[in-house]
């Protein structure tokens, strides 16, 4: 993710404008405060677990669905 994804979003949102953004889920942690600001965060998955550990490196699936602590 951006290194200024935070100031970026509070921009956006102190605008007053919707922020949405799609991700494939790595370094949200990081980034959780910042996210809870948006309108909608899409985490993109590219199907199945075999599907998206094959596009995007093993553990993919599972990582981009339990990074999520909210």
């Amino acid at each position: 993710m951006h290194p200024d994804l935070g100031a970026i979003i509070s921009h956006v949102v102190a605008r007053g404008a919707e922020c949405s953004m799609a991700t494939n889920g790595y370094n949200v942690e990081k980034h959780l405060a910042d996210l809870k600001k948006c309108y909608v965060v899409c985490v993109s998955l590219d199907g199945t677990r075999e599907t998206t550990d094959f596009q995007r490196g093993k553990n993919a699936y599972e990582t981009a669905l339990t990074r999520w602590k909210l």
